[in-house]
């Protein structure tokens, strides 16, 4: 579920800046931003964490040739690179349109569906779903979603998000030793 994964980015981003803090290496900057990407497309609310995230970089960076290092194009072009690799998963986003039932992720087959979704225009509070079927009540809508757990193996995206979690901290250690 969203808050979980934003938990577990959250940490991860608390550990990067940390050892950004003891190692002031680049690698930890692109790290963080890779997670601000994963974490903006797992709840929105990760932007309110981003800021500070991204103010803490700035200000642990140390001396000002650092701090200007942090700002140079190339550093900010590989930067926002880094963190639309970390968006990617909201790429599959379109693709689960033919895969998935509408009642999960509401229209995700048009562009405006797409957006509508990533602005979580559709969801609301007790809404585990959107459109009409977000109107039965919430007993009905959690069968259903637990019922789609089931069938259509929707496990595997939790699995590879965990894949996706190992790998990163596995970088992050390897670097420490």
């Amino acid at each position: 579920e969203v808050f979980g994964v934003n938990n577990i980015i959250t940490a991860m981003m608390l550990y990067t800046v940390q050892a950004f803090c003891a190692s002031r290496e680049m690698r930890y900057v692109y790290v963080g931003a890779v997670l601000i990407g994963l974490g903006a497309g797992a709840q929105h609310t990760f932007v309110l964490f981003a800021a500070p995230f991204v103010l803490a970089f700035c200000v642990l960076a140390g001396s000002a040739r650092r701090l200007l290092t942090l700002f140079h194009p190339k550093t900010l072009g590989a930067t926002l690179g880094f963190t639309l690799l970390g968006a990617v998963p909201l790429l599959h986003l379109p693709l689960t349109c033919f895969t998935q039932p509408k009642w999960a992720f509401g229209d995700r087959c048009s562009a405006q569906g797409v957006l509508d979704v990533l602005l979580r225009k559709d969801y609301g509070t007790f809404s585990l779903a959107s459109a009409g079927f977000a109107r039965s009540p919430i007993s009905e809508q959690a069968q259903q979603y637990f019922q789609q757990l089931v069938d259509e193996c929707v496990l595997r995206e939790g699995v590879a998000a965990l894949a996706v979690f190992g790998f990163l901290w596995g970088s992050l250690r390897r670097g420490g030793e």
